[in-house]
């Protein structure tokens, strides 16, 4: 509603995809009695607490993510325990609340998800990273101490920082996703912050290239990981027809970070209602539309097979498989209403 005089109802969300390619429907109404309705209508709603902002594990430099020689070079030399200690070292400084502190090596081995390789190994590992980070990349100062924890002192980088959920450590993303994973979650949080259009940002690869340094095919790879894994929301620009020589860039919008082991709760309810089979076929389906941890999508896809039948999913499946990764029809919403309007 806008101005008291304006209204504007409809089923589409405002987004790339829902204003090109699905089928919505909409109506504008210039009416002061109906905007008047309306607004008693949204006053009679409900309300329901915010929730809390989830607490910020930690605050990872702009400077780190932009300077040559920083993540570009640890991207380049695919020094993922290099990447995964400096963001633990962020963090411990954040929790700790001073940028010269003690380094535990078993909390840090138990971080990092080397402990198994027991206390000797684990300590001449991190200490072999932490000598990186100072010698190769400028991140940190290190005094190791015999048979003691290291003293730690954090490089400062000037400029803003991007804040980092404590969920990222706590619910082990940092050792389940991959290294350009990694990468593409925390550049993927800071531009979502700096957007203009915030938490939805969009970038030319060639102009994140230029920015971060890091290869095009590492972070394309690395959105697509967390788009899967249900983290990213990814609107792709129709591919070119009719002299349409380039397509815009796609656009991203983060999601929250969950806990994986209520995800596992969720496919274990899935399979006791629908049986293993059926949640094995509504996986697969949303395995094709980039929707794989998204408990969700897949139920949808369980039910649209007992409405239209297995025979019907099978040859929306072939259709849809038969298209380029790139097409941007590879979606849940495009695979229903094909279902739905197939004859």
């Amino acid at each position: 509603m806008i101005d008291g005089t304006t209204v504007i109802l409809g089923s589409g969300n405002w987004t790339e995809n829902s204003f090109n390619q699905n089928l919505e429907a909409g109506m504008l109404v210039r009416s002061t009695q109906a905007a008047a309705d309306l607004l008693a209508d949204f006053k009679n709603l409900p309300r329901q607490p915010v929730p809390p902002e989830e607490k910020t594990g930690a605050l990872v430099p702009l400077t780190f993510l932009t300077e040559p020689g920083l993540l570009g070079d640890l991207a380049t030399r695919g020094a993922e325990r290099s990447f995964d200690l400096y963001l633990f070292l962020l963090r411990e400084s954040l929790l700790q609340g001073k940028t010269s502190f003690a380094l535990s090596y078993d909390r840090t081995a138990e971080a990092l998800g080397i402990v198994d390789a027991g206390s000797v190994t684990y300590r001449g590992l991190i200490t072999k990273v932490l000598q990186s980070l100072q010698d190769k990349n400028g991140l940190i100062h290190v005094t190791p101490h015999y048979g003691a924890d290291a003293t730690v002192e954090m490089v400062p980088l000037a400029g803003e920082a991007v804040p980092v959920p404590e969920g990222y450590f706590s619910w082990g993303w940092n050792r389940s996703l991959s290294f350009k994973g990694k990468m593409a979650y925390v550049i993927d949080l800071y531009y979502s912050e700096t957007s203009f259009s915030r938490p939805r940002w969009s970038m030319a690869q060639e102009e994140l290239t230029r920015r971060t340094h890091v290869k095009p095919w590492l972070l394309s790879n690395g959105f697509a990981e967390l788009r899967r894994e249900n983290l990213l929301e990814v609107d792709t620009d129709d591919l070119p027809v009719g002299g349409k020589e380039t397509r815009r860039p796609n656009a991203y919008t983060p999601k929250a970070l969950y806990d994986p082991q209520a995800l596992a709760a969720r496919w274990a309810a899935l399979e006791k209602t629908y049986g293993a089979d059926r949640l094995a076929r509504g996986k697969a389906c949303a395995n094709l539309v980039f929707a794989d941890s998204d408990a969700d999508a897949v139920e949808r896809f369980i039910v649209l097979e007992e409405k239209y039948g297995r025979e019907k999913m099978d040859r929306v499946f072939q259709l849809i498989g038969d298209k380029s990764s790139e097409n941007p029809r590879r979606t849940v919403g495009y695979f229903i209403r094909t279902v739905e309007s197939l004859k």
